[in-house]
């Protein structure tokens, strides 16, 4: 996990919590739905986030902890806001 601020880590803490995984995973190489929406959703938190100078945390910096490109970090945030990905998929059984 990268060195992060502690109200991030505390927040992405919170979401984990929320999605039933850890806080490593969301930094991992691992693509399954659960996770990329638990991370979709820890960007679009982080994003509301200001920092002390009073400007929002970028989507540059946010890709960096996450080792994504800045791109993939706004296209995240924008599916995620649309409800484009939902936290589970509806019509499925789990077991």
């Amino acid at each position: 996990m990268p060195v992060l601020p502690h109200r991030v880590r505390f927040l992405l803490e919170r979401i984990c919590a929320l999605h039933g995984i850890p806080p490593e995973v969301l930094f991992g190489r691992r693509r399954t739905a659960p996770i990329m929406a638990a991370r979709r959703h820890a960007w679009v938190e982080i994003g509301k986030l200001v920092k002390p100078d009073g400007r929002p945390i970028s989507s540059v910096q946010i890709g960096r902890w996450f080792g994504v490109d800045h791109t993939t970090v706004l296209y995240g945030m924008r599916q995620q806001r649309n409800g484009r990905y939902p936290f589970t998929r509806p019509g499925r059984a789990r077991r």
